[in-house]
């Protein structure tokens, strides 16, 4: 907590009427933790203060982490594969992604796929070169 008063208290450390920091801490079994640090600067008794929230994310950060990792991962798989994935607006039928292996299948890039509207790739003089 000393660090947290510090930070708190030092000239500078706080920018504006109201700063966010991020840090670790670690508990007194020894685990570590993710933490946030709110803090704005007040008038309290006609004195400047500063009063602060501290909020344990850990937990979110944990699910940041594995999120961004499943994210990695299926990208990784969609563009190695050899079928073609795609995610199509329903609204404006136009493509919102293109896995890469659509060149292999069809010959087109791409970048090319992603300007042409779904009903025109379907077309068959189109689709079948």
């Amino acid at each position: 907590w000393n660090i947290i008063s510090e930070i708190l208290m030092t000239p500078g450390n706080i920018q504006s009427s109201e700063s966010h920091l991020e840090f670790q801490g670690v508990r007194s079994d020894g685990t570590f933790l993710d933490l946030e640090l709110y803090a704005s600067h007040m008038q309290y008794q006609g004195s400047q203060a500063v009063y602060g929230t501290i909020i344990d994310v850990t937990y979110r950060k944990q699910i940041e982490t594995a999120q961004h990792q499943s994210e990695r991962m299926y990208r990784l798989i969609a563009e190695n594969m050899r079928d073609a994935i795609c995610i199509i607006d329903v609204d404006t039928q136009s493509f919102r992604y293109m896995s890469p292996s659509i060149e292999f299948l069809i010959g087109y890039s791409v970048e090319e796929i992603m300007a042409r509207s779904v009903t025109e790739v379907l077309k068959k003089e189109v689709f079948y070169k």
